[in-house]
Parts: structure tokens; C-alpha cells; sequence
């Protein structure tokens, strides 16, 4: 008899504790997948050859058994991928009162080109726009070439102010606030009023102070319903903490009930979370696993244990982000300051536990841990070939002809991806996953691939490397869920 995979389940639950596996179902969070293969992974082992024996294996013997597999799924941003985030990273900040919409960036209000950025006082009304309703902020949006640079001039910083009638927004900024290059956002002080505003962006830059790049000016949403932005990188007090899962697997059967099978992974460990990015398809991650304890389960959907009885649905495919939605993108301030014109990305988080073996202990099947001995982040681009810049900053870390050079070439990553569909009438911006690094070094292990009747790619590889100017390792990376949710991720 043939048993179709689609009447399968994933779930997880999140462990307050190693050792304090979750039995509630209420707590589990049900998410659909592509791919679903884990379960008990067993030492089975023969015994050596012996003296006085034959020339054949004499007995058998189990050395250990533990949990581990993988899964794939096309993540809703809703209210469970930031668990998971929160379980491979270790940490998570406080949501953030405002969901940051970017639409009326992306469509050019309010931006200015490359180099415009200089030294520059004053400026003619840009344009007139209508602002959203359920706006009361606006948010300045930085993509500088270069850090600010202070002059001699008795103020050194750079204030921008939006004039919007009665009220005006303002922001200063500092060589602190803009180190180098990058992608920067910024709430603004002061609510312009509308609802039509006629934005104005004074650049307050005083004597010699400089800040080259581009900048745009869109809206924030601030009202009560719209608190939702969760921050996700390491912990500062302990760079090696990581969260602890319980999960559960439905394996359907013949005829459901007790043909059905479950499979339970208590204290699980995320070795690794990857983000994959397509030209025009569904975002989706790829979820590694390791458990110390594994558990089946006979019937566990109608038995005794009831694991469906109230655990959370599935989520609806509104919050599944999208790769190719307008608002989305990937930047490398230190080669462009346009979208990078990558056709794909594969963003990849590891966690480098100790293994099964090294954690098992005289007097138990089971590893007794899996403590952190290291933590890094990589990721896999194929660019569409434009030009050489790229080639020649990766091999003589200069945009120049020169002679090849002993130094990397390194700058920071930003990428974010979003829902097509907005969060709620009231929360009217998309659902979004950012995941932001300082330092990525950059290689570029191939040259470009020439094939007859195609076009020209080449294959990039980054390496998150710990970030510069004394900066914190919380800054390592960064990964921004705005969901619109306040009590959950």
C-alpha cells in the first residue's frame, strides 16, 4: 500500500531548559514543510574480531542513540519562524513600537541620488505626497558610501528635516550612528502633519562635516496594533547561548489512528538555519537538527497523549515572504549602491555543537549536552554579471586594474525579503525578514561562466566575519522579523 506524506505534521515547542522536554500541546507550533526527515539515529556496532573466535563478526551491540534529521519548510512569518530564529541565534530584543513600511521609499518620494548627500543646506520642496493613515512618524533611510566625517565646525553631525507644514521631523546624526558604509534606518523626532505634506529635507551638515551615499524618507506605523519588530542575533553576556526544542513528527498511516506513527525529539538543538532566496519563488529554510533524546509514539494524534488536541494551527500563506516582491532586495554598500543584482542567495547559520560522541557519559544511551564550541554565518550568491567591478574589487581589493592584492576585500550585507500581502487593514505594511552584517568577506571561487546561449553569472561566497571598529559581537548579525505580533514571534 502506497501512504502519501502530505497527512504528515511537523510541530515544535520551545524548552524553558535542557532536560525539560514540553508534553503540553497548546504549546506546539504546527508548520506545513516540504521536507520532513528526522527521527532516532541509533550506534549499532559489531564486535571486534577475537582470539578463538571465526573470521566472521561474533555479536552486536548498541552504542548510543540520539535525535537528528532536517526539515524544509517555506516559512510564514506570522507568529512561529521567529522561535526558531531565536532557538539558532540565542537571542531576541525587545519588539519594537512601529512597523517600518518602506513603500513610499522604494517608489522614490522624497530620494536622492548618489552623491547628492554633500554638504548641501538646503533644498526646494521635492514633492507632495499624501500620507498614509495610522501615520504619526517618518523614518530616514541611509545608504552610505562612507561613514560621516567631521569637519571643523563647531556642530559635527548631520541633521535632516522633513518640513511637513505645521511640524516638522528631525534626525542628527553622528560619526557614531554612521561608522562606515551600510544601510541605516532611523526613526525621526516629530510627526509632520498631513495629510498632505510637502516634504522639504534641510541637510544640516555644518562646516566640513560630510556624509556621502543616498538618502529617502518614508512612514512609520506607529499606532498600538503595529508594535512588532523582533531583533534576533547573539547573546551579550553569553555569545554561545542557544535555545532547546521539543518537536514532533506525525508519520501518517495506512488507515490513521494506530497505523499512525510519532516521532518526538526532546532537548533539540538547531545546528544549522538557512534562508534561500530564489529569483521569483517562495522563501524558504532549511532547519538542522540534533536531540538527545529521541521518543515514539503509537497513535499519537488520537490516543492517550492527544498531541493535536490544542496545539497551534498552521499559519495561512499571506505572511510567506517571497523573493521577488518590489519593496525586497540585497545590498553591498561597498560595491554598489544600487540592489545588488544577485538571481539567487542561500543564507546559511551555524552552530558547531559538540557531537554525540564527545557527550556520552559512562552509564547512559543517551549525549549528556551539546555545548557550543563555535558559531558562524556564510552565504551563497550567484551574481548576474554586469560588469567587472566586482571581479576586480574581490581580486586586487581596488575598483582599478592593478596588480593583485594580499588584502580581502570585505563590506556589509544586507538583505530583506517581505510577504505580498500587508499585515492587517490597521497594520498596513508587509510582513518582513532582514538579516543584516557588518563584515562580510567576499570570494569569488570561480571565474565567470561562459556557456553558448546563456547569460554570464559568476558564483559568490561571503564569510561573516566578527565586525570592526570594536563594534559588539551582537552586531555579528541581525536577523528583523516584523509580524505585527507582541506576544509571541
Amino acid at each position: 500500500m502506497t501512504i502519501v506524506a502530505q497527512t504528515g505534521t511537523f510541530a515544535f515547542a520551545v524548552q524553558s531548559a535542557k532536560g525539560s522536554p514540553v508534553s503540553a500541546s497548546a504549546s506546539f507550533y504546527r508548520h506545513k514543510a516540504m521536507q520532513i526527515n528526522m527521527g532516532p539515529s541509533q550506534d549499532a556496532r559489531v564486535f571486534p574480531l577475537e582470539v578463538g573466535g571465526t573470521i566472521v563478526p561474533t555479536g552486536a551491540y548498541k552504542g548510543m542513540v540520539f535525535f537528528a534529521g532536517q526539515c524544509v519548510i517555506n516559512p510564514r512569518l506570522y507568529g512561529s519562524y521567529g522561535h526558531l530564529l531565536k532557538a539558532a541565534l540565542g537571542n531576541s530584543a525587545a519588539p519594537v513600537a512601529g512597523i517600518y513600511s518602506e513603500t513610499s521609499i522604494t517608489d522614490g518620494i522624497a530620494s536622492q541620488p548618489a552623491g547628492a548627500m554633500r554638504a548641501i543646506a538646503d533644498e526646494t520642496p521635492l514633492t507632495v505626497v499624501t500620507k498614509p493613515g495610522g501615520v504619526n512618524a517618518c523614518i530616514l533611510k541611509i545608504v552610505a558610501t562612507a561613514g560621516i566625517k567631521v569637519g571643523s565646525g563647531p556642530t559635527p553631525a548631520v541633521t535632516f528635516t522633513v518640513e511637513g507644514g505645521v511640524a516638522d521631523a528631525t534626525k542628527t546624526l553622528t560619526s557614531a550612528d554612521i561608522p562606515g558604509p551600510g544601510v541605516y534606518y532611523f526613526r525621526m523626532t516629530g510627526d509632520p502633519t498631513g495629510p498632505t505634506v510637502s516634504i522639504d529635507v534641510d541637510r544640516s551638515v555644518g562646516s566640513e562635516n560630510t556624509l556621502a551615499g543616498t538618502y529617502s524618507i518614508g512612514w512609520v506605523y506607529s499606532t498600538t496594533s503595529s508594535a512588532g519588530e523582533h531583533v534576533f542575533n547573539m547573546l551579550t553576556t553569553d555569545f554561545t547561548q542557544a535555545g532547546w526544542l521539543t518537536t514532533r513528527t506525525v508519520v501518517p498511516g495506512a488507515t490513521g489512528g494506530t497505523t499512525e506513527l510519532g516521532i518526538e525529539g526532546q532537548d533539540v538543538r538547531i545546528t544549522g538555519l538557512s534562508i534561500n532566496m530564489p529569483q521569483n519563488g517562495i522563501v524558504s529554510s532549511r532547519l538542522d537538527l540534533v536531540g538527545r533524546v529521541p521518543r515514539l509514539v503509537d497513535n499519537p494524534l488520537g490516543g492517550s497523549e492527544d498531541w493535536d488536541g490544542a496545539w497551534v494551527a498552521n499559519e495561512d500563506f499571506p505572511s510567506a515572504p517571497v523573493a521577488c516582491v518590489i519593496e525586497g532586495g540585497v545590498y553591498l554598500p561597498g560595491w554598489i549602491a544600487a540592489e545588488a543584482p544577485l538571481t539567487s542567495l542561500n543564507i546559511q547559520w551555524a552552530n558547531n555543537f559538540t557531537s554525540p560522541q564527545q557527550e556520552m557519559i559512562i552509564g547512559s544511551y543517551y549525549p549528556d549536552d551539546f555545548a557550543t564550541l563555535s558559531r558562524g554565518m556564510t552565504l551563497q550568491a550567484t551574481l548576474k554579471w554586469s560588469d567587472s567591478l566586482m571581479y576586480r574589487l574581490l581580486h586586487n581589493n581596488s575598483s582599478s586594474l592593478a596588480a593583485w592584492s594580499p588584502i580581502v576585500w570585505t563590506s556589509p550585507f544586507h538583505a530583506k525579503t517581505l510577504s505580498p500581502s500587508n499585515i492587517s487593514s490597521a497594520v498596513p505594511t508587509q510582513w518582513s525578514l532582514r538579516v543584516d552584517a557588518p563584515t562580510v568577506m567576499w570570494t569569488m571561487p570561480n571565474p565567470p561562466a561562459l556557456a553558448g546561449g546563456d547569460i554570464v553569472t559568476a558564483q559568490l561566497q561571503g564569510q561573516v566575519l566578527e565586525p570592526l571598529s570594536g563594534a559588539s559581537m551582537t552586531d555579528f548579525a541581525k536577523f528583523t522579523l516584523t509580524n505585527g505580533q507582541t506576544a509571541t514571534y
